[in-house]
């Protein structure tokens, strides 16, 4: 069974973006590449550890994305489009909340 990464990306524009990788720090390179060439930043990102539920765990992911008021864009990719006001704040509570759901409170 092979095994990969799930991913969560907050940009500059308030855009939060959930995926799947098997190469992570060539996926995160090829994101923030992007993002510079339309003028925008990688503010905040995590990485799931590699594992083998990682597809079902990119679903988890983008459902609870969809919990947290995102919408399906661009070919199924998981996009949060937060409000201008505060979203620096937003956008990293939002990746937090994704990330505590993942993982379980905090010790």
């Amino acid at each position: 069974m092979s095994a990969g990464h799930v991913y969560v990306l907050a940009f500059d524009n308030g855009t939060v973006k959930v995926g799947q990788t098997q190469n992570a720090s060539q996926r995160m390179s090829t994101h923030k590449s992007t993002a510079r060439g339309f003028g925008l930043t990688v503010t905040g990102e995590w990485v799931s550890p590699l594992h083998t539920g990682w597809r079902a765990n990119e679903d988890a992911l983008k459902a609870i994305a969809a919990d947290l008021g995102g919408t399906a864009r661009l070919g199924g990719v998981m996009q949060l489009i937060l409000n201008q006001e505060n979203q620096i704040r937003r956008q990293y509570d939002t990746v937090l909340a994704i990330q505590r759901r993942l993982n379980g409170p905090a010790n």
